[in-house]
């Protein structure tokens, strides 16, 4: 049966092609969010690039025709801007200004004039989904041009459960096995558990999981205050890289950790957990330019803050990677440290670009409402956007 999807803002910003992705269903796109991606034009990063890719794609619809009265899409179904029903009630404790109330408004007003369709609202918001709760709701991803339902939604890899939407979805990105996703491209400010969960997802499919899907887990971060060769550092490569793994550490003392409320409790133990882990070479570490010029099989490969990476050596890592293997490239490429690089000329930023439309590429990005770190850090990232802005 056709169904009619009213489309919210959030999944354009995530993925500026969904409206191709609907088959010969009807798309309706209201008034309000037509309203937020022209606002959001200006916006720094994807958020910016993504809502301009959507206006435009939007201008070239309206050249076909009206959009008001709906324009034909090439797989059959409508697409048209919706500016009707702002008299429609809602609950009293929904305020009529807000938009995402407006879009609610245009999802009962098109459920109350169209009764023998299915009217679906497709959002990222969880409260949105939540106003929705007489209706069952379905978390999907983008393939080719189709929605595919979660996989991987009720996986706990190591024990972990994800705490928000972008956490599904980036559970799903990691668990999905190396012939369908050999690349992961994870981005989002700090807090929002890349290194953590691709981690934990690296330990269920190494250390928990005995059928050999990988052979280890390898991680790199790059060296942002030394030049590319450390070797003038003292000490052997682990001691020269040590300092750049603590953050690495940190996450995986936390995973083995998991009961919170008992953390750190037996710190010795946990610190003899930790060092099992590095010589049994579930985990091995190592410095970006010894991974250059390898092939790795059968390797679970996380280059965390990729963003501190050069164009070239992200194509040197992406190029060494051999059968079955996996690599996930984490980072926020607002926050770059290394010297001549920036937003857009930076590795993890030219891989993106340069993976987009891939099927062997899997991207997302992590939005900072989605941050799992404490209330400072969270008041720290918004004090910073106030000064930026």
């Amino acid at each position: 049966m056709k169904k009619t999807y009213v489309i919210d803002t959030n999944v354009l910003i995530q993925a500026p092609y969904a409206l191709q992705c609907f088959e010969d269903n009807d798309l309706v796109i209201p008034l309000v969010v037509v309203e937020e991606l022209d606002g959001l034009k200006k916006a720094e990063g994807d958020k910016g690039a993504n809502a301009r890719a959507v206006v435009r794609q939007l201008e070239a619809y309206r050249q076909q025709g009206d959009l008001l009265e709906g324009i034909q899409l090439e797989l059959g179904g409508i697409l048209r801007i919706e500016k009707n029903f702002v008299n429609v009630e809602l609950p009293p404790d929904l305020p009529e200004d807000k938009n995402d109330n407006r879009i609610l408004k245009v999802c009962a007003g098109l459920q109350e004039k169209q009764k023998d369709t299915t009217i679906i609202l497709v959002t990222k918001d969880l409260v949105l989904r939540a106003d929705q709760s007489n209706r069952k709701t379905l978390l999907g991803r983008v393939s080719g041009k189709k929605i595919i339902p979660l996989t991987y939604k009720k996986s706990k890899p190591y024990g972990i459960s994800p705490r928000n939407l972008g956490q599904y979805f980036m559970q799903e990105a990691l668990m999905t096995d190396a012939e369908e996703a050999p690349l992961v491209i994870i981005k989002g400010v700090a807090g929002t558990a890349k290194t953590f969960y691709s981690l934990a997802v690296g330990m269920e499919k190494v250390y928990n999981n005995p059928n050999g899907e990988y052979r280890r887990i390898v991680i790199c971060r790059p060296n942002a205050q030394f030049d590319d060769d450390i070797g003038f550092l003292p000490g052997d490569e682990k001691e020269k890289i040590a300092p750049l793994m603590r953050p690495v550490i940190d996450n995986l003392e936390q995973i083995l950790d998991s009961d919170e409320s008992k953390r750190y409790e037996d710190e010795i133990g946990l610190a003899d957990r930790v060092q099992e882990i590095f010589e049994r070479g579930v985990i091995q570490t190592e410095a970006l330019n010894f991974i250059r010029g390898r092939s790795i099989a059968k390797t679970y490969l996380i280059i965390d803050e990729a963003q501190n990476m050069t164009p070239n050596q992200v194509k040197g890592i992406i190029t060494r990677a051999g059968k079955g293997t996996k690599i996930i490239l984490l980072g926020d490429p607002n926050q770059i440290d290394k010297p001549f690089l920036d937003e857009r000329t930076n590795g993890l930023s030219y891989a993106s670009k340069c993976m987009k439309g891939s099927k062997y590429c899997w991207q997302l990005t992590m939005s900072e409402d989605e941050c799992e770190r404490s209330v400072l850090t969270m008041r720290n990232m918004e004090h910073c956007s106030q000064m930026i802005y």
